[in-house]
């Protein structure tokens, strides 16, 4: 029996003694002693589960959360990659720049469901969560497409604007339950999920390239491959969920499933429990309707100042993971002040390649930087934490470079493609190397199952909040 699970009082008396010595205080007291029977026996069913090891990872595991690493972020991937296509549907003249207008509403909502996930984790099982979220990302995309084709008029505008509000909303509880789901199963999958994260982006523009090359880019073939490029995403997404279900019903989850249940039971029972035994040690007796009522004297107390318990628990994210978080807000800030407006659809020019197959490269080239960046950031030599900061600090640099090359200033190299490739390359290489190694590094020093979860809760809202606030601050920096 696990000490820091038990109080002192209750591990040094067998069951026994306990029912003896409530029998003294009530005659009645029947419905205590089966209460601490049965928490007795929760203890050695955890400690009974913890000594079971663990099945081998089987192969179709890690296949598995590669394609549900692609899918948490297929929906945002899949708008971002066909911009150039939003962008010839409603041109700038005519219309607010859908490279700095459309994000918006994905990144306001992805703030709002980031907040909202705990409540709904606590309504919605995985499979609900994540399977329908997929499903109603693919129907957000479709009708998004069908307006864009059919009714690209300034109401139609107005309207995809509003759609992709839900999009933003039920992509980022999508996103937010696979974070919790990959992190609570095994370190190697969470590492597999979290480099395919950036196998989204990167799926996303192969297939808009490969429809491009084969339909060509004039507006005819342009509304065909775009429709059939959006039919491959929602074919991702469903294969995904298939996926999804298959694994949370497999022998591995379920008893991952079961530990995590066990040890949130006695997490719950415990501060109860304490309360009730503190009400014991006054020497009152206690009928069965007296020890009911201090039970939900307790529940009431504790739900009134759960808020509070809230908060000094959140306070221990910070003490654990330092000024993680702050970095994490930044990084995407960084990022999204940048990309893809200004980085890529305000440069005035491409030479090597024209328009709109520099737009989908270019956003390839992000995609493929990130990919690298999370795949070094996975390595422990290098999770080095001022190293980390200080790449988040020099990140700074690029401002320079994309605003220059943006209003077409500086010199002739400075407005080379090459060197506008390099830039992006660079740039999503550092955006994916520092989140990978921050959000390893954040729960490092963290045995408490609950602390690490909650400290992966809150990595994931501040990438959410650092997209939101960055995604504001680039539109003063849009141009006509």
């Amino acid at each position: 029996m696990s000490n820091a699970l038990v109080t002192d009082e209750v591990q040094n008396k067998s069951p026994k003694q306990v029912y003896q010595e409530t029998n003294d205080l009530n005659p009645e007291g029947q419905q205590a002693i089966t209460k601490q029977v049965s928490n007795d026996e929760l203890y050695m069913e955890y400690e009974k589960e913890l000594g079971q090891p663990l099945p081998p990872l089987k192969l179709w595991y890690k296949v598995a959360f590669v394609f549900l690493g692609i899918a948490s972020l297929a929906g945002w991937n899949a708008i971002l990659t066909a911009f150039d296509f939003f962008g010839q549907k409603y041109p700038k003249g005519e219309f607010l720049d859908v490279t700095f207008y459309f994000p918006i509403p994905i990144m306001i909502t992805n703030f709002l469901a980031g907040l909202a996930c705990p409540a709904l984790a606590r309504r919605f099982n995985y499979n609900q969560r994540i399977a329908y979220c997929l499903m109603g990302v693919c129907c957000t995309m479709i009708i998004v497409t069908i307006i864009a084709i059919f009714f690209n008029t300034t109401a139609g505008y107005w309207i995809s604007f509003c759609i992709l509000f839900i999009q933003g909303f039920i992509d980022s509880v999508n996103t937010n339950s696979l974070i919790a789901l990959a992190g609570m199963v095994h370190p190697t999958i969470n590492h597999i999920y979290w480099t395919s994260t950036a196998l989204s982006g990167l799926t996303m523009n192969v297939i808009r390239l490969i429809a491009l090359a084969i339909l060509g880019d004039s507006e005819e073939s342009t509304n065909i491959c775009t429709a059939l490029y959006f039919c491959f995403a929602a074919v991702i997404y469903i294969f995904s969920s298939m996926m999804q279900i298959i694994f949370t019903k497999s022998d591995f989850f379920k008893l991952i499933e079961r530990r995590s249940f066990l040890k949130n039971q006695i997490e719950n029972r415990k501060d109860n429990r304490v309360e009730l035994q503190n009400i014991r040690s006054t020497g009152n007796v206690q009928t069965d309707v007296n020890l009911d009522q201090n039970v939900k004297q307790v529940t009431t107390s504790s739900n009134r100042n759960a808020l509070f318990q809230y908060l000094a628990y959140l306070s221990q994210v910070f003490k654990y993971s330092g000024c993680i978080p702050l970095y994490l807000v930044l990084i995407y800030i960084q990022t999204f002040m940048m990309f893809p407006g200004v980085s890529i659809f305000q440069k005035t020019t491409y030479e090597i390649i024209k328009f709109p197959w520099a737009g989908v490269f270019m956003i390839l080239l992000f995609n493929l930087g990130d990919l690298v960046g999370k795949y070094i950031g996975g390595i422990k030599l290098l999770q080095k934490l001022y190293l980390t900061y200080s790449i988040v600090i020099g990140r700074f640099i690029f401002y320079v470079f994309f605003l220059l090359i943006s209003r077409h200033k500086g010199s002739e190299d400075l407005q080379n493609d090459v060197f506008s490739w390099f830039c992006i390359f660079l740039f999503a290489v550092t955006n994916g190397q520092c989140t990978t190694a921050l959000m390893n590094l954040g729960p490092r020093n963290v045995k408490d199952p609950k602390m690490v979860d909650l400290i992966n809760f809150i990595g994931g809202f501040a990438i959410t909040f650092g997209i939101s606030i960055g995604t504001f601050l680039a539109l003063p920096l849009a141009q006509e």
